[in-house]
């Protein structure tokens, strides 16, 4: 009698059970089978595997000046602004969806995350002013609502490798500033810099990899649909058109009208 699980036939059509019984085995088990868990062997492989990590203080941000909210001939001004901003982050995102109904729940929207970024602030304190600026053209002081094409923004964030190339990149769309931080002022902080942090709200936002076709070409399909679309719109329109003009053509002979109607010529 077996004492023990023996698992030796591997190719056999049968294996050895605890109690001495025979049991069928399974088809392509090898138990002896040294199987593969998916982590490297050695520390060679792991080096193979990732030649580069990248680092998360290799980025760049541009802001593009949104309409009126920052004046005129303002470019020195906002290339201080993008090379001041010292902290930010990749965007995340949600998917939005039904309550589980049949073992399964559905897709209905996609939820975009806020975005922060932290600035450093000069001694005339300009970077705090700009966002001031651009918080009044959207809520003005005289409590109207600014237009929403005169403060709305685009954002980009570039991560960039050691060479200082860019690797990936994500645009967000029509941002905004939605908050402003507190600025603590305390006497003990001789030696730091004050800086801000701002919270954008924005409509999308694009991930785009630098290896990837270049956003022209990867737009041009949606282009063709939107293209397709519209002329679907208009064969339709026209159709409607056409069969208005037969019903009142249609009336016109019913009421007595003379004449004959002919549709090839409608």
């Amino acid at each position: 009698m077996a004492n023990e699980w023996s698992l030796k036939n591997s190719t056999g059509t049968t294996d050895m059970g605890l109690w001495g019984e025979t049991i069928p085995a399974l088809k392509g088990v090898r138990p002896n089978e040294k199987k593969y868990s998916g982590k490297p062997t050695g520390i060679s492989e792991f080096l193979s595997l990732n030649k580069n990590f990248a680092r998360p203080n290799l980025f760049e941000v541009m802001i593009t000046n949104p309409k009126g909210a920052l004046g005129e001939n303002n470019a020195p001004l906002v290339k201080r602004l993008n090379i001041n901003c010292h902290t930010a982050e990749l965007p995340g995102q949600n998917l939005a969806t039904t309550e589980k109904t049949n073992d399964r729940t559905l897709v209905f929207d996609k939820i975009y995350s806020d975005l922060t970024l932290g600035f450093y602030v000069n001694s005339d304190m300009k970077e705090l002013k700009i966002f001031h600026d651009w918080q009044d053209q959207i809520f003005r002081p005289n409590y109207r609502v600014g237009y929403f094409d005169r403060y709305k923004a685009d954002i980009d964030i570039k991560c960039l490798d050691r060479q200082q190339k860019g690797v990936m990149s994500v645009r967000l769309t029509d941002a905004y500033p939605k908050s402003i931080s507190a600025i603590p002022l305390q006497y003990g902080s001789n030696d730091e810099i004050m800086n801000v942090s701002v919270v954008f709200v924005y409509r999308r936002h694009d991930y785009h990899w630098e290896d990837d076709a270049p956003q022209s070409q990867m737009q041009e399909p949606h282009i063709e649909r939107l293209k397709e679309a519209e002329a679907n719109k208009e064969d339709k329109i026209r159709e409607g058109i056409n069969k208005s003009k037969v019903f009142k053509s249609i009336d016109s002979i019913g009421n007595g009208s003379s004449g004959s109607f002919d549709f090839n010529n409608q």
